[in-house]
């Protein structure tokens, strides 16, 4: 809690600074690595709790927003192109494009041209092929989860890792077959919706092209 405290005062006093040096209404954008808040900081789902409480009284001179309400109320916004790094070794993405996980790569690639192609075909369907549609969103965002190919390239589980992905994308290839065929297994599609049921309100029209 003091913590949490001691944050929400700091960005007080920078919001206060760059307000009175710049004239404007500054932006702050806290970007955390929230899942590594309970795996190498065991108090840190805790300190999010109350910098999201404290953070969320009136008396403070900022509020929580997300990018698309700040660029719904800032239509004239310089825009720019970052160069692509990451927090990996040597600055970009050499851990996940190593010759110990390359190869996931085209697979994927497959399944999502494959996947926008189902998504684009069906735009309007309902019932069963919907729910079909929807588990094989989840299967392909699953398989893409860069954990995977972390773990492959540090060694730390790495058998694990190259299960769980190829899992994913088995579920997903499956799905797609019958999705094409128009044979949809009823009961194997029950199966992993009850099992890999992360993103309950996904909507697979997110993946088709408008």
């Amino acid at each position: 809690m003091i913590h949490a405290g001691h944050f929400v005062d700091s960005k007080n006093r920078q919001i206060a600074a760059l307000n009175e040096k710049l004239g404007i209404q500054p932006v702050v954008t806290a970007a955390f690595d929230a899942e590594l808040f309970g795996h190498w900081w065991f108090e840190g789902p805790e300190w999010l709790d109350f910098f999201l409480r404290k953070g969320s009284r009136r008396r403070n001179p900022f509020r929580f927003i997300d990018p698309s309400e700040y660029i719904s109320d800032h239509q004239d916004i310089q825009t720019a192109m970052p160069s692509a790094s990451s927090w990996g070794d040597k600055g970009y993405s050499s851990t996940w494009i190593h010759p110990s996980n390359h190869w996931i790569y085209r697979h994927l690639n497959r399944a999502a041209t494959l996947h926008t192609k189902n998504c684009n075909e069906h735009m309007h369907t309902r019932g069963l092929l919907r729910r079909a549609l929807n588990q094989s969103s989840r299967e392909l965002l699953l398989a893409q989860a860069s954990d995977w190919a972390f773990m492959m390239k540090t060694g730390n589980s790495s058998e694990f890792a190259q299960k769980k992905f190829q899992e994913h994308l088995g579920n997903f290839f499956a799905l797609h077959e019958e999705i094409v065929s128009g044979r949809i297994d009823r009961t194997n599609l029950l199966c992993l919706e009850r099992k890999n049921n992360v993103f309950r309100d996904i909507d697979f029209r997110i993946f088709g092209k408008t």
